[in-house]
């Protein structure tokens, strides 16, 4: 059996879930939440990670490329 950690973005999660179920989220919504993230019977949840935090809104400089890069544009595949 393979163990497996599940990150949750905690602030989307909850937004989504209780979008979902039209009510307030529980620790067992949650729970329930990352034990359907598994995707076979041969996986077991070894640990959930859930952090919450402010979105990350500082511009860095990227010396490869040779500019600022905005958080809010970047766009992941």
């Amino acid at each position: 059996m393979k163990s497996v950690a599940v990150i949750l973005d905690g602030g989307f999660v909850l937004k989504k879930l209780s979008t979902i179920l039209q009510r307030d989220i529980s620790g067992e919504d949650v729970y329930n939440f990352a034990t359907n993230c598994l995707k076979t019977d041969s996986e077991e949840l070894f640990r959930i990670f859930f952090y919450h935090c402010a979105p990350y809104e500082e511009k860095k400089f990227n010396p490869i490329i040779g500019q600022y890069i905005d958080p809010e544009s970047v766009i992941i595949n």
